[in-house]
C-alpha cells in the first residue's frame, strides 16, 4: 500500500499557531478556573481546553478574536460544542458568550436560536391539553 505524503504548512498556517499559542498562554495565566462551572485547575487537576465560543468552522476570521477564547475543563468544553441550547444553559458564563456571539457573530446568533427564551421545563398545570 502506497502511503500518501505528508502536506506541508502553509506560513500563513503556521503564522496562525504560533498566535494561537501565545493567546492560549496569555489565557492560562489570566484564568485559573474553568469558565464554565469554576473549578479551579489548580486543586482539581483535570485538563483545560482552550475553547472558541464561535468555532472556527462558522467563522476562521475570529479564530484569534481574544473576546472568542476562554479555558474550559473538558466536560464544560463538549457541553459547550455540542451547540444544545439547553444543556449550554447550565454553564455558568453562558450569558456572557452569548454576548460575545451576538457582537461578534450576529448571524450565528440569530441563526442557532440565541435571540429565544428557553423553553419552558413542564407543563403549567391550568393548561388542558387535549389528544
Amino acid at each position: 500500500m502506497r502511503k500518501s505524503p505528508i502536506k506541508k504548512k502553509s506560513e500563513k498556517r503556521k503564522l496562525i499557531e504560533v498566535e494561537l499559542r501565545k493567546l492560549k498562554i496569555a489565557l492560562a495565566l489570566k484564568e485559573l478556573r474553568c469558565n464554565g462551572c469554576e473549578t479551579s485547575f489548580l486543586t482539581n487537576c483535570q485538563p483545560c481546553d482552550y475553547s472558541h465560543i464561535v468555532t472556527v468552522g462558522s467563522r476562521p476570521d475570529l479564530q484569534l478574536h481574544p473576546k472568542n477564547a476562554v479555558l474550559d475543563c473538558r466536560a464544560c468544553h463538549r457541553v459547550w460544542d455540542s451547540k444544545i441550547i439547553e444543556k449550554q444553559r447550565t454553564l455558568k458564563n453562558f450569558d456572557h458568550r452569548v454576548e460575545v456571539i451576538k457582537e461578534l457573530a450576529p448571524e450565528i446568533y440569530y441563526l442557532r436560536g440565541y435571540d429565544r427564551p428557553p423553553l419552558p421545563c413542564s407543563i403549567p398545570e391550568d393548561i388542558d391539553l387535549i389528544f
